[in-house]
């Protein structure tokens, strides 16, 4: 299981939202996408190792012949790493996840579906078929987190036989990841707090002083 999350903190970028732009006041928006969210960068990411395996992939692709070429995976990789290249250039930092579960492990847990009505539902034909290829889809593994994995968007090989020990390994570097940026809450300036003062006012008149009323009624006794 792959997955990847990302962590935006923008400087001077243009605001994507409200959201962003109430964060880039401080030059901090933060965003966490996972594999679902940023389909077109990890697709890019998960492409070649099915195809490593399956060379059918490739012909369904449908691309002009003389792209499909010996190297065309080492381009592959070279544009994964320029693209997440790109991201870490615009201030995003990007956490990528392995999560690599045992054979036996991946046996018992396919087991575990058919015998279990509410988790059969899981289980997949396909996933039984794609086994015989274990030795095969661990290499296909091997060569593209080495081929793509940097100082800049690093993989990270997580075991994940036990479920507890993988969420708390991805928690940990998350976390860091998160400490490293030193998010702080947005500040508002003077100039603003007394604009916002008089707009309470005026909403207090409005309202015959109910407004105030009400929190003077709210205060702690003795203040």
């Amino acid at each position: 299981l792959l997955a990847m999350v990302l962590f935006e903190k923008f400087g001077q970028h243009q605001p994507l939202n409200r959201q962003s732009e109430r964060y880039a006041r401080e030059g901090i928006d933060l965003s966490v996408s996972t594999l679902a969210d940023q389909v077109g960068a990890c697709t890019a990411v998960l492409q070649p190792l099915h195809a490593l395996i399956e060379a059918h992939v490739l012909a369904a692709e449908r691309l002009p012949p003389k792209l499909v070429t010996k190297d065309i995976w080492h381009e592959r990789f070279e544009d994964i790493r320029a693209f997440e290249r790109y991201l870490t250039r615009n201030g995003t930092v990007v956490l990528k996840f392995f999560l690599h579960v045992s054979k036996d492990e991946q046996r018992e847990r396919f087991l575990d579906r058919l015998n279990e009505p509410a988790k059969t539902w899981k289980f997949s034909m396909s996933d039984v078929a794609e086994r015989k290829f274990w030795d095969r889809y661990q290499a296909a593994y091997q060569d593209v987190i080495g081929h793509t994995s940097t100082r800049d968007a690093p993989w990270y090989v997580v075991p994940a036989d036990r479920k507890w020990f993988a969420r708390v390994v991805i928690g940990s570097v998350i976390v860091s990841a998160l400490d490293r940026l030193d998010l702080r809450f947005p500040r508002v300036d003077k100039a603003s707090l007394d604009e916002f003062d008089k707009v309470r006012r005026a909403l207090e008149a409005e309202g015959g002083g109910k407004g105030a009323a009400k929190k003077a009624a709210s205060a702690p006794a003795g203040k």
